[in-house]
C-alpha cells in the first residue's frame, strides 16, 4: 500500500490524475484502514472537479483517522475551491489545532480572509505562514499538501539545474 500511495503521489505531481487515482485506490484496497491514501484521493478528486467523490474520500479518511491534519487541509482546500469559505475556514482551523507548526493551513486561511475582505486577518495569517516557512528549503508547488511532501530543514543552499532537453517522456 505504501508503494502504491507513493506512486500515486508521483503521478499527482505529474498532474496525471487518472494514474494517481488508480494508485491511491489500489493503496486503499491493500490497506483498508489507512487514511492517507483516502486523503490523497480527496485531493485528486478536488483537482478533477469531482466534488462528490472528493467529499466521500475526505469523509472516509476522517472516519478512519479523525486527527489527521492532511485530511483537514484537503477538505479545507476542496471547500475553498468551491467558495464555501466558512466550511473551509473550519477545516483549516481544525488543522491548526492538530499541528500549529505547519504553514499551509495558515496560508490558506490568509487567502480566505483576503477573498472575504478581512485584510487585517489575512495579513496576520500570511505572516504566521511565513514565520513557519523560515529556515525551510521550500519550493512552492501544487503538491505541498500531500502526506509525503514535507518541507525539509534548510541546511545549505541547493542548486539543482535540470537539463530538460535530456528528459524522457515518462520521467517523473
Amino acid at each position: 500500500p505504501y508503494l502504491n500511495n507513493e506512486l500515486g503521489v508521483l503521478q499527482y505531481l505529474k498532474k496525471d490524475y487518472i494514474s494517481a487515482e488508480n494508485y491511491f485506490k489500489r493503496a486503499t484496497e491493500l490497506s483498508m484502514n489507512w487514511a492517507i491514501p483516502w486523503s490523497n484521493l480527496c485531493l485528486v478528486y478536488k483537482d478533477k472537479d469531482e466534488v462528490d467523490n472528493a467529499i466521500q474520500a475526505g469523509n472516509k479518511a476522517e472516519n478512519l483517522q479523525n486527527d489527521l491534519q492532511l485530511t483537514k487541509v484537503a477538505l479545507g482546500m476542496l471547500y475553498e475551491k468551491e467558495k464555501n469559505y466558512m466550511l473551509a475556514e473550519e477545516y483549516y482551523r481544525e488543522a491548526i489545532q492538530l499541528n500549529q507548526r505547519y504553514y499551509l493551513p495558515f496560508e490558506r486561511l490568509g487567502n480566505i480572509y483576503l477573498n472575504t475582505t478581512k485584510y487585517s486577518l489575512a495579513d496576520s495569517f500570511f505572516f504566521e505562514a511565513e514565520v513557519r516557512k523560515k529556515g525551510l528549503n521550500y519550493v512552492g508547488n501544487n503538491a505541498h499538501n500531500l502526506a509525503t511532501m514535507l518541507p525539509l530543514p534548510f541546511q545549505t543552499p541547493l542548486i539543482c539545474t535540470l537539463d530538460t532537453t535530456k528528459r524522457l517522456e515518462d520521467d517523473v
